[in-house]
């Protein structure tokens, strides 16, 4: 009995020590107004976006990021912006002030809170993939982390999700070939495979192209999905990109060690037992797998 007291206590003191850290967190340590922060161009702000096509290891990421310091880490945020992104990715350069308003309307209070209370700002949304350029021009020290896994384990976990099938819930935000394209042709009749082996292509070589641009090579960091998976190193190095300290080894090894959102629905088989045929059509759509170390 003693000993199930002292367990009890022991549960209830790291439940109260929970509660005054997260008291402790939420104290306001910088009264500044979202007023002056916009006036002064949002310098010394620098909220953290992960790019990224998805089934990449974001919810991973936003775990640790949740075990680790004082952190306003958001997964799936509100709104998401789902399809104002496919908007981005057709016509950014025909109305960049546009999307940029979009981005501040969207995400500058809750930016504007983090930087009230103290915390880091990490945002683990890939629906904002394609508006990267829009967020660099509303908020100028924002960074960024490109997340990238093999694009067969994309495909198989898109088929199994129902991408580009008209039924999942974020295909309106998907991006399509643009109609003056070749690789429109014949679009809807295309094979599944080659849906999302394209998707995963134009993704990726955005992402590449855009931290390019971005022209300091401070503000972007570029991580595959195997190695997050994989390694307590890597996860330290994303936490530590987001200013963030990251936890103990052992909190790590034991994050990394459970799986998070893991696909346990649909029906596809793994990559070493496709057939020549479907290999070829995602060696087709997806020439830079190689680019990032993937073999097809």
């Amino acid at each position: 009995m003693q000993g199930l007291l002292i367990a009890a206590a022991d549960r209830l003191e790291s439940v109260g020590t929970r509660i005054k850290r997260r008291a402790d967190r939420r104290r306001v340590v910088n009264r500044v107004s979202l007023a002056e922060l916009e006036q002064r161009g949002w310098s010394g702000v620098t909220p953290t976006f992960v790019l990224s096509t998805g089934r990449c290891g974001t919810r991973l990421l936003t775990e640790l990021l949740e075990a680790s310091g004082d952190v306003a880490v958001h997964h799936s945020p509100r709104p998401e912006l789902v399809r104002v992104s496919r908007r981005a990715w057709e016509a950014f350069d025909e109305h960049p002030e546009m999307f940029v308003e979009v981005v501040k309307t969207a995400r500058e209070e809750m930016i504007h809170e983090a930087v009230r209370y103290g915390q880091s700002y990490v945002e683990t949304n890939n629906r904002v993939t394609f508006l990267a350029p829009a967020i660099a021009r509303a908020f100028p020290e924002s960074r960024f982390i490109h997340l990238i896994r093999h694009p067969a384990d994309i495909v198989r976990s898109g088929i199994r999700r129902g991408w580009y099938s008209g039924q999942h819930a974020h295909d309106l935000g998907r991006i399509v070939p643009r109609p003056e394209s070749h690789e429109s042709d014949g679009w809807d009749a295309r094979d599944p495979i080659e849906k999302i082996g394209w998707m995963w292509q134009e993704t990726n070589r955005f992402i590449a192209d855009f931290f390019a641009s971005l022209g300091d090579d401070n503000r972007h960091i570029t991580s595959r999905a195997e190695d997050l998976f994989a390694s307590a190193d890597e996860c330290s190095r994303l936490v530590r990109f987001c200013d963030v300290e990251p936890p103990s080894t052992s909190r790590l090894a034991t994050l990394i060690s459970r799986p998070v959102n893991a696909q346990k629905t649909g029906d596809f088989p793994t990559f070493d037992a496709w057939s020549d045929e479907q290999r070829s059509m995602l060696r087709l759509v997806a020439p830079d797998a190689a680019r990032w170390g993937y073999e097809l």
